[in-house]
């Protein structure tokens, strides 16, 4: 359960009658355990909190192997191969670099918000059986070109739903919003996708295989999802007011679905420089790697 108290964020965990508490009395107050989350005045007082967790997410293996790669460990997995696999996907995608990367370029910054939109949004899509995603960054085999098309796919056969996602890394949410919308729209336009072509690269979410059996029927509804970082706000009614007065929301509404996340990175310029950092850390794990 999420509680809100004294303007601190907080995740509370219940503590079932199960055999590790059997020898403590349990009640309403020793049944719970508060671990603390931050408040924006921590988080904006000291970025690094929100940096290194969103760093983390980046480089953590399991998600570079799901999101960046089409292989699936088996049960016998060679540990040594898994670390060449990430070393592979994360050179791809620029995130590592010999001499250091560049988070001055562009595609660089739009593959982080790709990858952080597809490490956030699917466990959000409801679905009681499977749901499968197909990230492009699979397709990343140089980091100064982008892969064209939608960002990714998100397809559940059994509510016959895909969303097509989007995502944007800039420090206005008006001019990030705005650049999605129209990203989408020219998607719409002028590129044809046959999903059905490469459909065994979807990755099953409950499973994390590839290479399933998969038929994307002509019947699904087409859903949007646009993900968004920025830096200029973070208050919820804020966020809120500038996406309903956007103009080019609203056509769009007119034809799909849409839902939209916001991820404020409170300081684009800082993250960037605090990114570079770790990078060079994990780069350095992996280029050391015998």
């Amino acid at each position: 359960n999420n509680t809100y108290e004294k303007d601190y964020y907080y995740k509370v965990l219940h503590i079932d009658d199960d055999i590790a508490f059997r020898n403590k009395k349990l009640d309403q107050i020793s049944s719970k355990i508060k671990l603390k989350y931050f408040s924006w005045r921590e988080l904006t007082d000291k970025n690094d909190i929100l940096f290194k967790k969103i760093s983390n997410l980046i480089f953590d293996k399991g998600n570079i192997i799901n999101l960046a790669t089409t292989y699936t460990p088996d049960a016998a997995y060679d540990e040594r191969l898994i670390v060449k696999k990430c070393f592979s996907a994360l050179k791809n995608l620029g995130f590592i670099k010999k001499g250091g990367i560049d988070t001055t370029h562009t595609i660089l910054q739009g593959d982080i918000g790709e990858f952080l939109m597809h490490c956030l949004v699917s466990e959000f899509l409801e679905s009681n059986n499977d749901k499968y995603i197909y990230p492009k960054l699979i397709f990343k085999t140089n980091p100064t070109m982008a892969v064209y098309g939608n960002d990714g796919s998100i397809y559940i056969p059994e509510k016959k739903e895909i969303y097509y996602l989007e995502a944007k890394f800039y420090n206005s949410l008006t001019e990030a919003l705005n650049r999605a919308v129209d990203s989408l729209g020219k998607h719409n336009d002028d590129l044809y996708e046959d999903l059905n072509y490469s459909a065994e690269l979807f990755r099953n979410i409950k499973t994390n295989r590839t290479h399933e059996l998969i038929e994307i029927t002509d019947d699904v509804t087409e859903k949007l999802i646009i993900f968004l970082i920025c830096a200029d706000t973070y208050q919820e009614a804020k966020v809120k007011e500038i996406i309903e007065k956007n103009y080019k929301v609203k056509k769009l509404k007119e034809k799909f679905e849409v839902l939209i996340f916001v991820l404020p990175i409170l300081d684009k310029e800082n993250f960037l420089k605090f990114f570079k950092i770790q990078s060079e850390l994990e780069g350095e794990k992996y280029y050391d790697f015998k």
